[in-house]
């Protein structure tokens, strides 16, 4: 894994394990159960979920998710910590001593896991190596490729980094940034991880895409649970056929309500006759994700950490009443699109590496895109 990925993962865990306190939670409850106090019991319980819920890395991407499932670390952070608790709880709800001793082996198991990261998280500092960041106006876009996609073969790496190199050309000519090659910034080993700094208007364009495929993925999936479910009572064949037919329907209708999204959103001014080209160009790429969510490739999208600018911390003074207002107007303006950004992909976390194969037969215009190859 890239070191400047796994220091800042560690660096997270470490700060969040000392400014929620889940090791005196943890002891608290223990202590509770201990001496039978049931009152104590639900408090210490509700506040421990609470801190849980909180918990960033239930927010985290997913190369950083990825990173902490390989470290071992996924059941004592987070929703997989409140679940491996709650796990305790009902498997020994009569046994008072039974539940004591899970619970003090799994707090010594996690006390031994924070211990091992804040000793490389200390590490990390001593050796002053850096985070893997970017500036508030800089956007990553991750794109994870499992070993069976791309069976590590150049070519096929090659030839999915060339679409994906389209996809950023022709979004950055719809919203009017330059066109430019498309630059790596990142490349992690394991299953391959290419990382691609991009503008806010590229991320939230692709946020678009991203956060309708995942939700059109997912009605698919229950259109289709209930076809399967109508053959297996023995409902004609034709109404079988009339509900395929009518998720190629959904799904082209939604891929068109996609570009047309975008292009009313973040389309700068465009000639007629190009504007129509970058549409059915974009129609194609849409198609492309489409697919790549099938195959179970991850894309995904980080926003930077927004800091507040310090002007809006000054007193007010005459000299400086214009600069403030513009200041916290470009603030405001940042942290919504952030927000924007991180509530699109939420979903698609839920969706990635589902292996349906939803999208497997759309059209994409292969036979232009192997002529670009």
């Amino acid at each position: 894994m890239e070191v400047s990925k796994l220091y800042n993962v560690v660096f997270e865990l470490v700060d969040e394990n000392e400014s929620l306190k889940i090791n005196e939670l943890i002891t608290n409850l223990i202590n509770s159960i201990s001496q039978n106090r049931a009152n104590q019991i639900e408090g210490y319980l509700n506040e421990l979920n609470k801190a849980f819920d909180s918990s960033k890395s239930n927010f985290f991407s997913i190369s950083s998710s990825k990173i902490l499932k390989e470290i071992s670390g996924e059941s004592y952070f987070g929703q997989g910590a409140k679940n491996a608790i709650e796990e305790i709880l009902i498997s020994t709800p009569f046994n008072n001593a039974l539940t004591l001793q899970k619970l003090q082996e799994f707090n010594k198991r996690r006390a031994d896991f924070v211990s091992k990261i804040t000793q490389l998280d200390t590490i990390f500092e001593s050796l002053d190596l850096s985070f893997h960041f970017y500036n508030d106006d800089t956007y990553e876009i991750g794109l994870i490729f499992p070993e069976y996609v791309t069976e590590n073969k150049i070519k096929s790496i090659n030839a999915n980094l060339h679409k994906w190199d389209q996809i950023f050309k022709t979004l950055k000519e719809i919203t009017g940034d330059e066109v430019e090659d498309t630059k790596i910034s990142l490349v992690n080993n394991g299953s391959l991880e290419f990382f691609f700094e991009n503008s806010p208007k590229i991320a939230l364009c692709l946020s678009i895409a991203i956060e309708r495929l995942a939700t059109l993925y997912k009605r698919i999936l229950e259109i289709r649970t209930a076809r399967l479910k109508l053959e297996e009572l023995g409902a004609p064949k034709s109404e079988s056929n009339a509900i395929q037919e009518h998720e190629k329907i959904v799904i082209e209708k939604a891929i068109k309500e996609i570009v047309e999204q975008i292009f009313k959103e973040h389309a700068a001014r465009l000639e007629t006759g190009r504007k129509n080209e970058l549409k059915n160009a974009l129609t194609s790429n849409v198609k492309f994700i489409a697919k790549s969510i099938d195959k179970g490739i991850a894309i995904e999208i980080t926003p930077p950490e927004v800091n507040k600018p310090e002007i809006i911390n000054e007193l007010d003074t005459e000299e400086n009443k214009r600069g403030k207002i513009i200041a916290e107007k470009e603030y405001k303006e940042k942290l919504a699109k952030v927000e924007l950004a991180n509530k699109r992909t939420e979903l698609a976390r839920e969706i990635f590496n589902s292996g349906k194969e939803v999208f497997k037969y759309l059209a994409i215009g292969e036979e232009n895109d192997n002529n670009e190859e």
